[in-house]
């Protein structure tokens, strides 16, 4: 994510980026959803000041054949 998010923001620095998970619900054996806030700390070169940017997120996690979860979809909003 952070990788992502440094080249999102080319022309300045992404000085921290942090999630809180609010809940996890399990839809049935074989999907659960995790939705929590994040929030990216970003300076951009042309300022002094530093911009935070907040959303909500949410992954919906699937049971593969094998029994290992894997993110099916994965939103910032």
């Amino acid at each position: 994510i952070l990788d992502y998010y440094t080249k999102v923001f080319k022309g300045g620095s992404t000085r921290k980026i942090t999630t809180e998970n609010i809940r996890y619900d399990v839809v049935d054996k074989n999907h659960t959803q995790e939705i929590g806030n994040y929030s990216i700390i970003y300076k951009p070169d042309n300022s002094d000041k530093e911009v935070e940017i907040r959303g909500t997120m949410m992954i919906v996690w699937e049971r593969d054949k094998k029994g290992a979860w894997k993110i099916k979809y994965d939103m910032w909003h």
